[in-house]
């Protein structure tokens, strides 16, 4: 009876382990920052030679110990009479402290964008490797149940012999991406498929990620010639978890160099409503810098009320030094 209740347990807590970082996973507000993360189609998705971007976001700041996620990318491209190669890495790391739970990831990204008369598809690969790890030391088992006392003992052997305190996993994933100009309005879509060989990635090496979707689409309308409207839609889908993101933003213009940005956006599910998004941001010549504020709205649990999440992104973005103008050199008569 002891050993199949030890193996349930450790099914339940590996369950729990695996599932906050499933919705941790690449949890960002402002998500349409970071291109390599969304989708590895949108790796050298923006106007210019290379752009590197920063991202940080911290969650639930009232409790001890908040959720933290960090994120680094570098991208460069080459443009070549409409087409582009582009080439580009990642560097996550997520701490939840709830499992003193840590995730590292690095990825290499590259895709292709064809033009067809005036529609520009883009397609993307994405390898790399994931590390996680926790401190079992900071946890309970049932070995450790106290009857004299009714509570757990950590002076007390767990027992556990099958359980991992690391490990890591090699994880691919692809995803193509489409754009065009309607009049003056850009519009564009894309479609990432994440975990595509589906890695074993839990600590006792028995559960395979399912595959994560995520759907995007987004736009910038021009609605006079300084001030412009960006609205954008992002829905995720893995097994029968979801997150649903709508929003705007407005990008005023006040000079050549300086803009402003302001704008507003509701994350929920299918069953729940998260958060109200708030967004403020500025841009200098070419680096954009923005924050944004989530007011939890969650009525799931009355502890999660009056949560909230901060997040920042920084984008530096060099100029192109290539043109997409042919050039034919012929000799002078």
């Amino acid at each position: 009876m002891m050993l199949l209740l030890k193996k349930y347990f450790l099914i339940l807590v590996s369950g729990l382990l695996v599932s906050p970082i499933l919705a941790q996973d690449i949890h960002l507000s402002q998500y349409y920052t970071s291109n390599i993360s969304l989708n590895p189609a949108y790796t050298g998705n923006y106007s210019g030679d290379i752009r590197v971007t920063c991202n940080y976001r911290t969650q639930w700041g009232q409790v001890n110990k908040p959720i933290r996620t960090n994120m680094f990318s570098f991208e460069k491209k080459k443009e070549n009479f409409g087409d582009e190669i582009a080439w580009g890495f990642i560097v996550i790391n997520d701490q939840l402290s709830t499992y003193n739970l840590s995730t590292s990831k690095f990825f290499l990204s590259g895709s292709y964008q064809k033009k067809i008369q005036a529609n520009y598809f883009r397609a993307g690969i994405q390898a790399g490797l994931a590390h996680r790890s926790t401190d079992l030391n900071g946890q309970t088992f049932p070995d450790q149940w106290h009857y004299g006392t009714g509570t757990f003992d950590q002076e007390i052997y767990h027992g556990e012999t099958e359980l991992n305190d690391s490990y890591t996993y090699p994880d691919f994933n692809a995803g193509l991406g489409w754009f065009r100009f309607l009049g003056k309005t850009r519009v564009a879509a894309g479609y990432g498929l994440f975990h595509v060989s589906r890695p074993r990635a839990n600590f006792l090496g028995d559960f395979r990620l399912p595959l994560r979707h995520v759907f995007n689409a987004s736009a910038i309308h021009p609605l006079s010639e300084s001030l412009h409207a960006l609205p954008y839609l992002l829905y995720m889908n893995s097994a029968t978890a979801t997150d649903f993101v709508l929003g705007s933003n407005l990008k005023k213009n006040l000079s050549k160099t300086i803009n402003i940005q302001a704008g507003a956006g509701y994350r929920g599910s299918r069953i729940n409503s998260d958060a109200v998004i708030l967004l403020a941001g500025f841009g200098y010549g070419r680096l954009d810098f923005a924050i944004s504020y989530d007011i939890t709205v969650s009525e799931l649990s009355n502890n999660a009320r009056n949560k909230s999440a901060v997040e920042f992104s920084l984008i530096y973005t060099t100029p192109r030094r290539f043109s997409d103008k042919i050039s034919i050199p012929c000799n002078r008569y």
